[in-house]
């Protein structure tokens, strides 16, 4: 059978309770990468493996509530969708694919046509539910069109759907990085963390026993030279604080701010 359609409710606790924070280490490193190498560069003498630690640290805690989140989520998933899993993973793809690209495009005329805030607010709320919604229903009507056509069209289907999602995902993501300042900086590593946690909350995962016995001290390791380090760079990262805005209040709290 596919591991990923197994139930890991028999996995030993402290299996589980190893492989989550062993998890977390690796998503914490790879999540944080954007944030490390931006930091980085406004340090150049502290070198990024210094810089990377404190990041690393800075979002340890929160990769191991969400790769235990998006595990519960997969277990629920599973249960829900085992018998359509791909039709409704098409229309959520879809509607992924072509409801932020509306979102981005249709706030951004209204705020260079509108310069009454309150009802440019109220308009937008408007539209973009009816939008949504008829997005939605679009995606609805198109994965059940495609599953009729059977388990080969549908298999493709799906992965058209996902490649059209990542590519939506990337092209706002670009939009974000352009308009610059902190609201590109937080998108960036929202999506980098969410990213790297539902990647590794695969099933595989739950089972690895060598990541379950490395990856604690790994991280505690980690979070020591961390907190160590922030409170060394307390000034270089309080002077930094806005390329990092999702991080910051944990990295106030390493460096004593």
């Amino acid at each position: 059978m596919n591991p990923e359609l197994e139930d890991d409710d028999d996995t030993p606790w402290l299996l589980r309770f190893g492989t989550t924070v062993g998890v977390a280490f690796v998503v914490a490193v790879v999540g944080t990468a954007p944030s490390a190498l931006r930091v980085a560069k406004t340090m150049p003498d502290k070198g990024l493996f210094a810089v990377w630690a404190v990041m690393g640290a800075a979002a340890l805690f929160p990769a191991a509530f969400l790769v235990s989140l998006f595990r519960g989520a997969r277990r629920g998933a599973r249960s829900f969708l085992r018998d359509r899993a791909l039709t409704h993973g098409t229309r959520l793809f879809v509607f992924g694919a072509l409801a932020p690209p509306f979102v981005v495009l249709f706030g951004t005329v209204l705020r260079a046509k509108t310069h009454h805030h309150a009802l440019a607010g109220v308009t937008f709320s408007v539209v973009a539910a009816i939008v949504l919604g008829g997005i939605f229903a679009f995606a609805s009507r198109l994965s059940t069109m495609l599953e009729s056509r059977g388990e080969r069209v549908v298999k493709a289907s799906f992965g058209v759907a996902f490649v059209a999602f990542l590519a939506s995902v990337a092209w706002v993501g670009l939009r974000a990085s352009r308009a610059g300042g902190p609201a590109a900086c937080v998108f960036l590593d929202v999506l980098a963390i969410l990213l790297a946690s539902g990647f590794g909350s695969r099933r595989s995962f739950a089972d690895a026993k060598a990541l379950a016995f490395v990856g604690p001290p790994l991280a505690a390791a980690m979070l020591a030279l961390g907190i160590t380090t922030a409170r060394e760079l307390a000034q270089p990262l309080g002077d930094a604080r806005s390329e990092v805005v999702l991080y910051a209040p944990m990295l106030d709290r390493f460096s004593g701010r």
